[in-house]
């Protein structure tokens, strides 16, 4: 399925507001305070919640809020030019994706073209990519870059694509860390989409990732009966997600620098192309010996369902910890031991070990607070 953004927008919106959700507009927010759970907008007005969900992106407030400082990634020399081409200039070659409802691409030395249609096959969305000799530039700002600038020489068949585009948006490909905290240290405000893991613009897996995110952490509320689950629910949300998003991450990043590779890496990729082109197969298949890799990316992005992944983690953990909260609230009828004590259900300090053992915990006293 491919869709612009617009298009997902009024899915998403619709949906909310269909379950009571109230969606406020043109409701900038300028400063966050984490540990009084407030964000002021504005015009002044504070407004205050149980949960603050930064889902405003790489270059957004709430990164700087959780991280306690501002993280800006580093400049690649590459930047995605981002713009749309009327369906009447599509060269005949290229019908089929009409048909197909499928994704072109096309590689070049240090260039590079992804296309694929949109607003119902009436028009064509075109990503360049190319050299990037200024790094600010991000979704958002205006379109103001000529297309035939980008690509000054080309293939004649995408001539007319070029000439008929809108000038294009410029957005920075830029490489962020892996950051490990994605919940706020007092454990009311979490990071989520591309303000958690940043991916390079233009790839087909990033809005996938936060979408994803959201469904988790909807998932993970879904068991929320009292106000003390918060902070347990908001970090198993990063241990659910981390892992995934990072992988699929360094696969989209390798994807992009795939494409627009340059020298003799670039002269090695076409000619495998050509080569396996000639014989008939899928030019975008592995090399002998890298089918099963390929295989197991493909199982790794689509072989996973995020919910049951939430799922499990609330039958593992979830449940165990809210049985041993009652019994610890309520008394057992159970033996007691010395002095009336009712012993726990479950000795959590043990678990805390076992889970650090496999890298699931962090010791310090903050992330204490994370149960599996």
């Amino acid at each position: 399925m491919l869709i612009t953004h617009g298009e997902l927008h009024d899915i998403l919106y619709e949906t909310a507001t269909r379950a009571g959700v109230r969606v406020r507009f043109n409701a900038e927010v300028t400063s966050i305070d984490p540990e009084g759970c407030e964000v002021e907008l504005a015009t002044g007005e504070t407004l205050t919640g149980d949960v603050i969900v930064g889902a405003d992106g790489e270059h957004g407030l709430s990164r700087t809020a959780v991280l306690g400082r501002e993280v800006r990634g580093r400049p690649t020399g590459l930047a995605m030019y981002d713009t749309i081409v009327p369906g009447k200039h599509l060269p005949p070659h290229l019908d089929g994706l009409r048909d197909s409802n499928g994704v072109f691409v096309a590689f070049g030395a240090g260039r590079a073209i992804v296309a694929y249609p949109v607003h119902k096959q009436e028009d064509f969305a075109f990503q360049f990519y190319a050299p990037d000799d200024n790094s600010e530039g991000r979704y958002g700002d205006t379109p103001s870059v000529p297309v035939p600038s980008i690509a000054p020489t080309l293939d004649p068949r995408l001539r007319d694509i070029v000439e008929n585009a809108r000038k294009a948006v410029r957005v920075s490909v830029r490489a962020h860390d892996d950051i490990e905290d994605w919940v706020e240290e007092n454990g009311r405000m979490v990071l989520i989409g591309e303000a958690a893991h940043p991916f390079p613009p233009g790839c087909i897996q990033a809005t996938a990732m936060a979408v994803e995110d959201g469904a988790v952490l909807a998932k993970l509320f879904s068991h929320l009966s009292e106000e003390r689950q918060i902070s347990s629910f908001l970090f198993a949300f990063p241990d659910l997600r981390q892992s995934r998003a990072q992988t699929v991450r360094a696969g989209e990043f390798a994807n992009a620098f795939f494409m627009p590779l340059e020298g003799p890496g670039a002269a090695q990729r076409d000619a495998a192309m050509r080569a396996k082109g000639e014989a008939g197969l899928n030019v975008l298949e592995g090399e002998e010996g890298e089918e099963n890799a390929l295989w197991d990316e493909v199982t790794t992005i689509f072989g996973y369902d995020c919910e049951d992944a939430a799922d499990d983690w609330w039958m593992q953990w979830g449940i165990l910890r809210e049985r041993a909260l009652e019994r610890q609230e309520h008394g057992d009828d159970g033996d007691e031991g010395a002095h009336g004590h009712v012993p726990p259900l479950l000795d959590f300090s043990a678990m805390t070990v076992q889970a650090s053992e496999r890298g699931r915990l962090h010791q310090n006293d903050k992330r204490s607070q994370r149960v599996h």
